[in-house]
């Protein structure tokens, strides 16, 4: 989905969070995988360790921690991830 406007709200912001959770939906939704597993890998290595801290506690945003959540379960999903294994990956 390079190229998509997502893809350029991620370029002008590349820390936005929602921007690349809707990259990587879109991306899935088409067939672009390996598109959808970098942007979820993004946030997975970007926010796991704070979540697996103190959880949605950590955030104040609800629309963040929603979309985190989401994020972490298609990062798993695609990634075939249990929970045993995704503490290995860390």
């Amino acid at each position: 989905m390079r190229g998509s406007r997502f893809s350029k709200v991620c370029d002008k912001n590349p820390d936005s969070v929602p921007a690349r959770y809707f990259l990587g939906e879109l991306s899935e939704q088409t067939g672009d995988l390996e598109t959808a597993r970098g942007e979820y890998e993004w946030i997975y290595k970007n926010y796991w360790d704070q979540w697996q801290g103190q959880g949605a506690k950590h955030f104040d945003d609800a629309e963040l921690v929603t979309i985190l959540g989401r994020a972490f379960d298609r990062h798993a999903t695609l990634n075939n991830l249990t929970p045993a294994t995704r503490r290995s990956t860390t």
